[in-house]
């Protein structure tokens, strides 16, 4: 797909509407794993992207290098907002944790 979304950027003027589609297709991951999966795929998008930089064409060094920091900040929000759940989760549950004890029956001195 990379070969032809370079051709399509070479083709087009710098501020055609068409670029976002391109963006949305070079974007596009599919199915991830984990709490950190879109910062794997974007830093993995962003790394295919990269070989655009050394391109002849200009037009294909220009997107790439609007491409790259827009990926950059899509990176540092989704890192930020998967380890925001994380922590999220881990309060939820340490509060389940206390709230279930707290409803425990209380055990007399024998144990009981």
């Amino acid at each position: 797909m990379q070969p032809i979304c370079r051709d399509i950027v070479a083709a087009l003027q710098p501020d055609d509407e068409l670029l976002n589609e391109v963006e949305i297709v070079l974007d596009s991951t599919g199915v991830v794993h984990g709490q950190f999966g879109f910062v794997e795929a974007y830093q993995g998008k962003k790394a295919e992207i990269e070989e655009w930089l050394s391109d002849p064409r200009e037009p294909e060094r220009v997107f790439a290098e609007r491409h790259m920091r827009d990926l950059d900040r899509q990176i540092a929000a989704d890192q930020c907002r998967s380890m925001e759940e994380h922590e999220l989760r881990k309060r939820a549950y340490e509060n389940l944790a206390e709230d279930q004890a707290a409803c425990a029956p209380a055990e007399d001195a024998d144990g009981h």
